[in-house]
């Protein structure tokens, strides 16, 4: 379970002393590196062991679940998660022991809350209502007896909104008549040049396509 840094300082503003002490000293923080170390942790699975310690002396977590912890946390396995914890008992928890198991008492009577309604009220089926929702009980025992409105009250035409506005789809643009680049066109081999007519200027000497030149 993941725990908002506001549930953590409140836990911390609550503790005793004698745990406030033992999570700011060196030893502590000391100790359980070295039973990381021990188990052969990387620097990273250290930091992880460091706050799942801090769980339990908090009393977020309970130290019975400590070996599950651990093994979601650090990512380590069962065997080497049970090592870890009876190595954890002794460095640490046990010399907080009382004060550990103050701390679950007081705050399991503060988040266990005693339920006095009577039993049949327990059992109601009908007790458990959403936010604004108020139950009639005259409606449901007539929905009972005649579960024939139930049917046409749940069954309901969809409302359809006729004023809809269809948007207006603009013709599209002409498409720009094609351009190639002149250097396209040349490397293509497909540039044309316009066609010249050539012009034969009119003199006075016609001539005759029959005769032979004179040489």
């Amino acid at each position: 379970m993941e725990y908002t840094p506001e549930q953590i300082e409140n836990r911390l503003n609550s503790l005793p002393a004698d745990i406030k002490q033992a999570m700011s000293e060196v030893d502590t923080t000391t100790a359980i590196l070295n039973v990381g170390k021990k188990n052969g942790l990387h620097v990273d699975q250290m930091g992880e062991l460091l706050y799942c310690v801090g769980l339990v002396m908090l009393g977020l977590e309970h130290s019975q679940r400590f070996a599950d912890i651990i093994i979601e946390k650090v990512g380590v396995s069962p065997e080497q998660a049970e090592v870890i914890t009876a190595d954890i008992n002794n460095e640490v928890f046990l010399k907080l022991r009382e004060s550990i198991k103050k701390i679950h008492e007081q705050h399991s009577s503060q988040n266990t809350e005693i339920d006095n309604r009577p039993l049949a009220e327990k059992m109601n089926p009908f007790e458990q209502k959403h936010e604004g929702e108020v139950l009639n009980k005259d409606k449901i025992l007539a929905e009972i007896e005649n579960p024939e409105n139930i049917i046409e009250n749940k069954v309901s035409t969809p409302s359809v909104n006729i004023n809809v506005q269809i948007p207006v789809i603009e013709p599209p643009m002409p498409a720009e008549p094609f351009k190639m680049n002149i250097m396209e066109s040349k490397l293509g081999g497909v540039t044309k040049l316009p066609m010249q007519e050539k012009k034969v200027e009119e003199s006075g000497v016609k001539i005759d396509p029959y005769r032979e030149p004179i040489e």
